[in-house]
Formats: C-alpha cells, structure tokens, sequence
C-alpha cells in the first residue's frame, strides 16, 4: 500500500472506531474482509441480525427463507475496502438520518412551497 492510500486508511479508520471504538477486521469463510463490532458481529450488516431475531423462525428453512429475502452487503476482498465500505454506509446512515424529517410525507403532500 503506497503511503497515500495507508493515510486514507487511517482517516477512515479513525472515524469508523469514534462511532464503534471495538470495531476490527475480521475474514469471512471465503477470505473475505468485514469489520466486526466486540462481539465479532458484521457491522455493516447489524441491521440485518437485528432483524432476524425479531423475526420468528421455527426451522432451518425460515432461517434461509428470511435471509434469501434480505440483501446483504457482500464482504470486501482486502482490508481497505471493507473499512472503507464501513465508513460510507455510516455516512449514508448519517445523512438519511439528518435529512428524514425534511422529507417525510407529510411535508411532501403540502407541496414544495407550503413548507411550515
């Protein structure tokens, strides 16, 4: 890695670990690169195992059906990317946060000019 890229690293380290200060790269069964939280959980898939144990599974097959429905992000094949897949969904997750209330439904009913 060439010394630009290894400082792009760590700056997105750096932000990844203020939000999830465990977080560390972990390889899949495939050798494929995720960054997991401190119970070696896939943090850019949380969303996901949080659902699935909402769900109510009684088999093997309600396991496979639920996940078969639910995409996935698929994990990274070096390092860098799987840090760097991190820290862009944390943004995304940031910027669908902040923005939600200014465009709810309710506000996109009224028009673009009747903003209150």
């Amino acid at each position: 890695m060439d010394k630009q890229k290894k400082e792009k690293f760590q700056g997105i380290k750096s932000k990844v670990l203020k939000k999830y200060p465990e977080a560390h790269t972990m390889m899949d069964s495939s050798g494929n690169y995720f960054v997991a939280d401190v119970n070696n959980r896939d943090i850019l898939n949380l969303p996901i195992l949080d659902n699935l144990q909402k769900t109510k599974i009684n088999s093997a097959n309600d396991i496979a059906v639920f996940l078969r429905k639910t995409p996935t992000i698929p994990h990274s094949s070096n390092v860098y990317d799987a840090w760097a897949k991190l820290e862009m969904a944390i943004n995304a997750h940031r910027i669908i946060g902040v923005n939600s209330d200014r465009f709810s439904s309710e506000k996109s009913q009224k028009g673009p000019h009747n903003y209150e």
